[in-house]
């Protein structure tokens, strides 16, 4: 991607691969198959509801395009799995996943 748009420097560095990763990390053990303990002490899936899957992919990427506009990343930065997971953070995930927050 960044090859083909050269004059938009929030794309440099951004490959098919960044997306696969962001992908991986939303359908992965972070999001979509969260878990929780249990008073046995296992864990238990909390398989939230797709739309609330989704409700938290559309934050990360807000919150993507606003550190694009205003701190100077680029979204290959942003798809980072450390860069994830500090934002995944500050949404806190359990609540997002619970309707709470």
């Amino acid at each position: 991607m960044s090859a083909r748009y050269r004059a938009k420097n929030w794309l440099h560095g951004l490959e098919a691969a960044d997306f696969s990763k962001f992908a991986d990390f939303i359908l992965g053990e972070r999001v979509m198959g969260l878990q929780i303990p249990t008073s046995d002490g296992g864990q238990q899936k909390l398989k939230p509801d797709w739309s609330i899957v989704l409700a938290f992919e559309h934050k990360l990427r807000k919150e993507a395009m606003r550190l694009v506009a205003n701190e100077g990343y680029t979204l290959a930065n942003f798809f980072s799995v450390q860069r994830l997971l500090a934002s995944a953070r500050s949404f806190s995930t359990l609540d997002c996943m619970l309707h709470i927050g």
